[in-house]
C-alpha cells in the first residue's frame, strides 16, 4: 500500500505528457523512434527529462519498423511518435506490420486541440477510424484519464497475442494537468508484463499423447507462438518423441539448426521440396505455428496437435487436439512421461532422424547450385555473411525480396532471438530499422542486415541515421536491379517481364555521401572479410554484392 501511494504521489501535480513518459520509463522502455511535429514538443521534451532516448528517423514508417523491432526482440512494447495528418499516415505501415508480426507496440500521434476539432479542417482525419482496423485498440488520451488508457493499452499490446496500441494525443494535452488519480494507482501495481497461461489439463495432454504415439511419421512444426517457451524445452519434446523439426521464420533458433532432428524452414528458399516432404507425414504437432507466416495453402489433412497460447481463431488447418495455454510448460508436460513408448508409439528416435537428414540432404541439394560467372549463388552470400559475423549470437535482419527467401532458410542460428523478419505483413521497409533497434539495444552484439536493392530504394535515407548514431553495422545488398519475386510471379503467369527493373546507384559513393564506408563483393572472401571489418568501424557499411537471381528458383 505503501508504494502505491508513493508511486501516486509521484504523478500529483504533473502534466499528462510528464506523467506518460514517466511511466513509460518505469515500464521499461528506453527508446522512443519518431519523425517529431509541433504538436508533439511537450510530450517529446517530457522524453527527455524522464531518460527516455529519442531517436530522429527519416520517416514515420521507420520509427514505427524499429519500434517493433523492439517490441519482438524484449518483450517490452516498442514505442512510436509522429504528428497529425501525413506524421500519422505514414506511421500506419509500420504499426499495421506489428499487428500481423505479433509485436508489442505503443503508437503515439498528435491530433488537432481538443477546441478546434470541430471547425478545423487542416490536416484533420478521424485517427481513431484509421488507426483501428490495423491495432488491438486506438485510444485518445484525455487527461482525466491517461494513465488508465496508457495503462490499458501497455497491457492490451502484450497479451497473447501480442500487437500495437495506438494513442491520440490532442495538441492542448500534452500540458494539461494529469488529474487521473485512478490512473496513477493502478500504474503503481504495474502488470504490463503478460500474466503466467494456464497449464493444460491432464486429460488434455494425455489425449495429445495418444494421438503422437499413434502416428508413424509425424513431424513437429515451430512458429512464431513459440517464441515464449524455452529452447531446452523444445529440444526435450522433439526428443522425447523422435519428432523431426520445421520451424517458420520467425521461430528460428528455438530448435538449434545443427541438431539432428532439425530439417528446415518453411515458406523460404526451396520451400516446394520441403512442402512434398512434409506430403510424407501422417501427423503433425504445431507448437505456437501462427497462420499469418503462411503465403501458402495449407492443403495437408493430416491429424494433428496444436500447443498455443490461445484457442485456435483462424481454423486454418485441421486440429484434432488443442492444447491452449503456456506452450513451453505444456511441452515439459507432453515429455515429461517415465515410458517413451507412451509418445514414441511404434517408431523409434533413430527413424525420426533419419528422416530429417534425408529431407535435408534433398533441400540441400536443390538450393546448392552454381552461379554465373561473375556473380554469386544466394547461398554463397549468405554463407559468406555468416562466417564474417564470427559471434555465435550474431544477430541478422533482413528485409523483404527475393533474397529473404535465402537468409531465412540459409542463416545459421542456434540460438532463439539471432534473426528478424517482417513475415506475417511481409514488409519492405523493416529491415534497416530491425537492425537499428537490435545494435541500440545491444551494442556489443554483433548486427548485420540483408536487405535488398529494392528494400534498400525505399528507405535510402536511414543510412543517413544508422551514420548519425555511429552504429557499425554491416549492410550486405545482394544486387540485381529489379524486383526478382515480382519477375518470377509474372514468370509463372506467363506475362513479359515488365515494370520491375530499375538502375543502380554507386553504392560506394552513396554510403560515403551518407556517412558510411561503401564496398562492392564479387566473391565469397571480399564479401566474408568486408563484413568482419565492418563491425570496427564507427558507421555503417554498405556491401554490394551482385547475386545471381536464377538461383531463387529452386
Amino acid at each position: 500500500m505503501l508504494e502505491v501511494l508513493i508511486v501516486e504521489a509521484s504523478y500529483n501535480g504533473v502534466n499528462v505528457a510528464e506523467a506518460v513518459a514517466g511511466r513509460l520509463a518505469a515500464s521499461g522502455v528506453t527508446h522512443v523512434f519518431g519523425y517529431p511535429g509541433g504538436e508533439t514538443l511537450a510530450l517529446l521534451d517530457a522524453c527527455r527529462r524522464r531518460g527516455l532516448r529519442f531517436i530522429l528517423t527519416r520517416h514515420e514508417a521507420t520509427a514505427a519498423f524499429a519500434a517493433l523491432a523492439t517490441g519482438e526482440l524484449t518483450g517490452v512494447p516498442g514505442v512510436c511518435l509522429a504528428t497529425l495528418g501525413p506524421g500519422a499516415t505514414n506511421l500506419v505501415s509500420g504499426v499495421a506490420a506489428a499487428l500481423l508480426e505479433r509485436a508489442p507496440l505503443l503508437a503515439f500521434t498528435a491530433q488537432l486541440p481538443r477546441s478546434r476539432y470541430e471547425t478545423t479542417t487542416h490536416q484533420r482525419l478521424d485517427l481513431g477510424a484509421l488507426f483501428g482496423p490495423v491495432t488491438k485498440a486506438s485510444m485518445r488520451l484525455e487527461p482525466d484519464e491517461a494513465l488508465r488508457s496508457l495503462e490499458r493499452g501497455m497491457r492490451l499490446a502484450v497479451t497473447p497475442r501480442p500487437g500495437p496500441v495506438h494513442f491520440e494525443v490532442p495538441s492542448d494535452v500534452p500540458t494539461q494537468p494529469c488529474s487521473d488519480a485512478l490512473g496513477a494507482a493502478r500504474a503503481a501495481i504495474g502488470g504490463a508484463a503478460p500474466q503466467p497461461a494456464p497449464l493444460a489439463t491432464p486429460a488434455v495432454i494425455a489425449e495429445a499423447r495418444r494421438l503422437i504415439a499413434g502416428c508413424r511419421q509425424p513431424v513437429l512444426l515451430l512458429g512464431l507462438a513459440a517464441k515464449g517457451a524455452a529452447q531446452d524445452d523444445v529440444v526435450s519434446f522433439a526428443q522425447a518423441a523422435g519428432l523431426p523439426v520445421v520451424v517458420t521464420p520467425k521461430a528460428k533458433g528455438l530448435m538449434p539448426e545443427s541438431h539432428p532432428l532439425f530439417v528446415g524452414v518453411i515458406e523460404m528458399l526451396g520451400t516446394r521440396h520441403l512442402t512434398e516432404w512434409l506430403a510424407g507425414a501422417d501427423g503433425f504437432i504445431f507448437a505456437g505455428f501462427d497462420p499469418v507466416e503462411l503465403d501458402m495453402l495449407w492443403d495437408l489433412d493430416r491429424p494433428a496437435v496444436l500447443l498455443d497460447m490461445v484457442a485456435d481463431p483462424d481454423l486454418y488447418y485441421r486440429i484434432d487436439v488443442e492444447v491452449t495455454g503456456d506452450v513451453g510448460a505444456n511441452l515439459r508436460q507432453l515429455a515429461a512421461v517415465d515410458d517413451r513408448e507412451l509418445l514414441l508409439g511404434v517408431r523409434t528416435c533413430e527413424e525420426g532422424r533419419g528422416r530429417a537428414a534425408q529431407a535435408r540432404e534433398v533441400l540441400a541439394g536443390k538450393i546448392d547450385q552454381p552461379p554465373e560467372p561473375g556473380l554469386m549463388s544466394p547461398r554463397q552470400i549468405v554463407h559468406a555473411v555468416r562466417r564474417g559475423a564470427t559471434s555465435a549470437d550474431a544477430l541478422a535482419t533482413t528485409d523483404v525480396g527475393a533474397h529473404k527467401m535465402a537468409a531465412g532458410q540459409l542463416w545459421r542460428v542456434e540460438h532463439p532471438g539471432c534473426f528478424l523478419m517482417s513475415n506475417g505483413q511481409s514488409s519492405m521497409g523493416y529491415g534497416l530499422p530491425a537492425a537499428m533497434a537490435a545494435k541500440l539495444m545491444w551494442p556489443e552484439r554483433q548486427v548485420v542486415a540483408l536487405i535488398g536493392d529494392g528494400g534498400l530504394g525505399m528507405y535510402l535515407g536511414e543510412l543517413e541515421t544508422l551514420a548519425r548514431l555511429g552504429l557499425p553495422i554491416p549492410i550486405v545488398v545482394p544486387v540485381d536491379d529489379q524486383l526478382t519475386l515480382i519477375a518470377m510471379g509474372q514468370e509463372r503467369r506467363g506475362y513479359e517481364r515488365y515494370g520491375v527493373g530499375f538502375g543502380a546507384p554507386d553504392y560506394v559513393e552513396l554510403a560515403r555521401s551518407l556517412g558510411g564506408h561503401g564496398v562492392v563483393a564479387n566473391d565469397e572472401a571480399t564479401l566474408r572479410e568486408a563484413v568482419t571489418t565492418a563491425f570496427g568501424r564507427q558507421t555503417f557499411t554498405l556491401i554490394a554484392a551482385p547475386v545471381d537471381e536464377r538461383l531463387y528458383r529452386v
